[in-house]
C-alpha cells in the first residue's frame, strides 16, 4: 500500500514537471508572457516542491 502510494506519487511528479516544460516553452516563446501563465507555473512548482517532501518523508 505505501509503495503504491510512493509510486504514484512519483508519477504525479513526472506529469508536473513536463507541464513545467511546456510552461516554460510558453513563456519563452511569448515576447510578454500573461500573469496566468507565470501564476500556473508557480503553482506547479509549489505542487512538486510538497510532492517531493511526500516521497521523501515516505522514504525515511
Amino acid at each position: 500500500p505505501q509503495v503504491e502510494e510512493i509510486r504514484g506519487c512519483i508519477e504525479k511528479l513526472s506529469e508536473d514537471v513536463e507541464q513545467v516544460k511546456k510552461q516554460h516553452s510558453a513563456i519563452l516563446a511569448a515576447p510578454n508572457p500573461d500573469e496566468k501563465t507565470k501564476q500556473e507555473l508557480e503553482d506547479l512548482t509549489a505542487d512538486i516542491k510538497k510532492t517531493a517532501n511526500k516521497v521523501r518523508s515516505k522514504l525515511k
